[in-house]
């Protein structure tokens, strides 16, 4: 696992919108009774269709979990990979990079360097 002061990370936090997929697979796959309290709060609260921000730690921690899963599942549901990706493409930095640079608008001028 990452630690906490993980430099790697474009984003210091990351923004999306709660699907009813989304929702589905991460319960599936990341959701525990043994998940820290943060993420615990983080699920119990977010709903479909509400938009939600969680850090880069945040972020990492559950694409792991779904990793972790995804590659020792004890019961896998016929969604099992299409799960795994949306967590992935959902959660991972470099996605959310490439998704800011297709979208329109200033998303785009965020990462743009300046050329003196």
């Amino acid at each position: 696992m990452h630690n906490a002061n993980n430099i790697d990370a474009f984003f210091g936090t990351q923004t999306h919108c709660m699907s009813d997929e989304l929702l589905n697979a991460m319960d599936e796959m990341v959701w525990s009774p043994k998940a820290p309290e943060w993420f615990q709060e983080f699920f119990a609260g977010v709903g479909v269709d509400e938009e939600f921000t969680v850090t880069a730690e945040q972020a990492q921690w559950i694409i792991e979990e779904a990793s972790n899963s995804y590659h020792h599942p004890e019961s896998s549901e016929n969604n099992w990979e299409e799960d795994f990706a949306l967590i992935v493409n959902t959660f991972d930095d470099y996605a959310c990079f490439l998704r800011m640079l297709e979208s329109d608008g200033d998303a785009l001028r965020i990462v743009t360097v300046p050329r003196s």
